[in-house]
């Protein structure tokens, strides 16, 4: 965490349990009109709400902490960037999710392309034990449709109304991915099974 002093300070790396996810419809809308006006403090209002959320989805997604930091920051900074995109009405939480997700994908797309079978996969830069280091190897080795998934209800959570909007999927749509992703990662652990996407 060196080196980013806001992060630390936004960030609950004490293992506090998720919060509401959805900051007050009237207060988040303000705050997006703002920001779409170039209200920089509207943003980091925005900012410091979401972070939290936001880092971990990441954390779930890489299993690094240093990819995790980077990635939080370019999600936020290309929200930033775009924020004049952002739908009237959308909820900003799914909106900001949406670009964290996008941003992990591409990263461990690049990641993979990059490496050999020889280079340490992202789970074993995790400092845990071995049944972790196992959980977030297999964690890893699920379709990113089924880690997004699995991130927003064990990680964020959520429950299936809310991923629905996030993922943009329909509830029944969401509880079978989400089904299929605990199956997927039980067959991975066990030995039995390969994530079938």
């Amino acid at each position: 965490m060196a080196g980013h002093p806001v992060l630390e300070t936004m960030l609950p790396m004490n293992g506090t349990a998720a919060r509401d996810p959805w900051m007050d419809e009237a207060e988040e809308t303000g705050f997006v009109r703002a920001a779409q006006h170039g209200d920089r403090a509207a943003f980091l209002a925005l900012t410091r709400y979401y972070l939290p959320s936001v880092y971990r989805v990441v954390y779930a997604l890489t299993c690094s902490r240093e990819d995790t930091l980077d990635l939080t920051l370019d999600t936020f900074a290309r929200a930033w960037k775009g924020i004049q995109y952002l739908s009237s009405g959308q909820p900003f939480y799914v909106w900001i999710t949406r670009i964290a997700r996008n941003l992990c994908v591409s990263h461990q797309r690049r990641r993979s392309s990059a490496t050999d079978a020889d280079s340490a996969s992202p789970a074993d830069e995790r400092p845990a034990g071995e049944p972790d280091r196992q959980c977030a190897r297999a964690f890893m080795s699920l379709s990113s449709a089924h880690q997004h998934a699995l991130a927003l209800r064990v990680v964020e959570r959520l429950n299936y109304l809310e991923i629905a909007k996030t993922l943009d999927l329909s509830v029944g749509g969401v509880i079978q991915r989400v089904s299929s992703a605990r199956a997927a990662l039980q067959g991975l652990l066990s030995g039995t099974g390969k994530d079938a996407s």
